[in-house]
């Protein structure tokens, strides 16, 4: 059995959406375990590993695909610098 990278199916469909999937659920978990903590529910502070693990996904599929693009290709967003 081979064993596959946690990112290997976001690699292959569409990883540009999945990036921002990504990065937005980390934010969503970010204002929800601060909501939870105002509230006095101090639980909400165990959110906050799952966001950082979204954040870090979404960083490493970023780098996975400008690694497979190769360092002097233009980015595929043309309104990018």
């Amino acid at each position: 059995m081979r064993v596959l990278r946690p990112t290997a199916w976001e690699e292959r469909h569409h990883p540009g959406l999945w990036i921002w999937v990504r990065v937005l659920v980390g934010i969503w978990l970010l204002i929800l375990a601060g909501i939870l903590c105002q509230g006095d529910r101090w639980w909400g502070l165990a959110l906050l590993l799952p966001a950082a693990l979204h954040f870090f996904l979404a960083l490493r599929l970023g780098r996975s695909i400008e690694r497979r693009r190769g360092a002097g290709a233009p980015p595929a967003n043309p309104l990018a610098p």
